[in-house]
């Protein structure tokens, strides 16, 4: 197994168990939007689950050809007010410089 390969089964596995903790939560969800989707794993799997998302980031770094995430500048969502009933915030946190 090459390294890209060993990184898209991590990136695969990561995903699964973060969506297998996620889905209970999000069983009656309408409307959800995943900010900071990254790679689109998380995203792409619970679309299989039959949900709908809209992947949301500050640069396409989506591995999943199925997932183009809007990109925005990391301040203000482009939607308006009560457009999504859900958010998901996953792994973000840390990466921002002062995450109050």
């Amino acid at each position: 197994m090459k390294i890209p390969e060993v990184i898209e089964t991590i990136a695969q596995k990561r995903a699964e168990l973060v969506v297998g903790r996620v889905l209970p939560y999000i069983k009656y969800a309408k409307r959800i939007i995943d900010i900071g989707c990254g790679t689109g794993h998380v995203a792409h799997l619970i679309t299989k689950h039959g949900k709908k998302i809209t992947p949301v980031d500050i640069s396409n770094k989506s591995w999943i050809s199925a997932i183009d995430p809007i990109i925005y500048d990391g301040k203000r969502l482009p939607f308006p007010d009560q457009s999504f009933n859900t958010s998901l915030l996953l792994m973000v946190l840390h990466h921002t410089p002062d995450p109050k």
